[in-house]
């Protein structure tokens, strides 16, 4: 059934979705930082860093992974 490949494609867009907004959070409380000149906002700085990197390497596997499949469900195997 369609339902059991998209159901789980949209519950993943979504957390990714959350999860870019704390992010997204996470930067500009850094940037408040660093216009205030405040020396912490460096350590804010490598915590924000290392949770991007990650957040785009999970993104772009999430992309790929589920972009195939819905891909796939809908009949289509790439092929022009």
């Amino acid at each position: 059934m369609q339902q059991f490949k998209i159901v789980p494609a949209i519950a993943a867009s979504w957390t990714m979705l959350f999860a870019a907004s704390s992010l997204y959070d996470m930067y500009n409380q850094y940037e408040a930082k660093l216009l205030k000149k405040d020396p912490s906002a460096f350590e804010l700085l490598a915590d924000t860093h290392a949770l991007i990197a990650g957040f785009k390497g999970q993104a772009t596997w999430h992309g790929e992974h589920f972009g195939e499949i819905l891909k796939q469900a809908c009949g289509g195997h790439g092929y022009l």
